[in-house]
């Protein structure tokens, strides 16, 4: 993920590096469904796991629709198809 790589980028030469994520509640609460005082909520140690959590929440949900969207679109050329063959069909008679 993209942390992994900040992180990386962080130390150079084998000296440890440190970076800090900021991060805007109003994004969080819109994104991810986070209440905006989802810190109180939980232990700072666990901020990242929550934060993990929610955006692989977040995740399958975008991917579900765009499976449901897909079997949708699927299911319209399929019949798409069945129109137009059989308009072809008509054509030969």
């Amino acid at each position: 993920s993209e942390e992994i790589q900040i992180q990386g980028r962080t130390a150079r030469q084998g000296k440890k590096g440190s970076y800090q994520m900021i991060l805007l509640n109003s994004d969080l609460e819109e994104q991810f469904g986070l209440a905006r005082d989802w810190t109180d909520d939980n232990a700072k140690k666990d901020w990242y796991n929550c934060l993990s959590d929610a955006r692989k929440k977040r995740r399958n949900a975008v991917c579900e629709e765009i499976e449901t969207n897909l079997a949708a679109a699927i299911e319209k050329d399929c019949n798409t198809h069945c129109y137009f063959d059989a308009l072809l069909a008509k054509d030969k008679e």
